[in-house]
């Protein structure tokens, strides 16, 4: 069965996001150049950022949401702390909702990036 490896975000300009993300996840790119940044994640996931340039692509500009998975309510407000320093755009502060607790950040293209605690009796 094939598995999912890679995430691609299609953005306006690489270079500042993969700038964002740096500071964001405290990771340096494997690979940079002005159209394309790869980064390799702890678990070997890649995380692409790909200058959107195709007016004749499906796609209407940049846009989707990447969840980040954390142990407990507790790490969704640490992350919350430790990414604002990061100065990302506060989409959603730390809230608990039906499923879980999370908060949601944006990139400089306007993708989501929400980070979640599952809760363990979800309603």
């Amino acid at each position: 069965m094939a598995t999912p490896n890679q995430t691609v975000l299609y953005v306006n300009d690489p270079t500042a996001s993969a700038d964002f993300y740096s500071r964001l996840f405290g990771l340096t790119p494997q690979y940079a150049s002005p159209e394309f940044v790869l980064f390799v994640l702890p678990d070997g996931h890649k995380f692409c950022m790909w200058a959107w340039k195709d007016p004749e692509s499906l796609m209407t500009g940049p846009g989707m949401e990447t969840a980040v998975s954390v142990a407990d309510y507790d790490a969704v407000d640490s992350a919350f702390a430790e990414w604002s320093k990061a100065e990302p755009k506060i989409v959603a502060k730390p809230e608990t909702l039906a499923f879980g607790r999370s908060f949601v950040v944006a990139d400089p293209d306007g993708n989501r990036i929400r980070v979640l605690a599952v809760a363990d009796d979800p309603q």
